[in-house]
């Protein structure tokens, strides 16, 4: 009866509890692996919120800077939509708008042919 019990207890041992011992082991190794890669991630993420709170400390200085030129005063430049006819000199100018920049259309031909000081040019 001895024989059968060892018998019985080999064939166990073989077809379950051997498998068993494999598998514990390779589970093991994967949770050292996944504890490995966990450890890596959690750096990762642990870099990735200093970047955060670098840049949200930047957007901060950056506001503040924004917010303190604001409040200078700062001379502005004519701008292309302003209106000149208050300025009598001015009023009867055709105006051209490119790029901003304010250009007399004809203004000098104008004064060229209306002045008595203007020479005939030579050919």
């Amino acid at each position: 009866m001895s024989i059968k019990i060892k018998q019985a207890i080999n064939s166990v041992t073989e077809e379950v509890i051997n498998p068993l011992k494999s598998e514990i082991s390779k589970l093991h190794a994967n949770n050292s692996d996944f504890a490995h890669e966990i450890t890596k991630l959690a750096n990762e993420i642990a870099k990735l919120e200093t970047e955060n709170c670098n840049l949200k400390a930047e957007i901060n200085n950056l506001k503040a800077r924004t917010a303190l030129l604001s409040k200078q005063e700062v001379p502005l430049t004519r701008s292309v939509t302003e209106d000149t006819s208050e300025k009598p000199h001015r009023r009867n100018d055709e105006r051209v708008k490119t790029t901003g920049i304010h250009f007399l259309k004809n203004s000098v031909t104008e004064k060229a042919k209306n002045s008595t000081d203007a020479k005939p040019l030579k050919s």
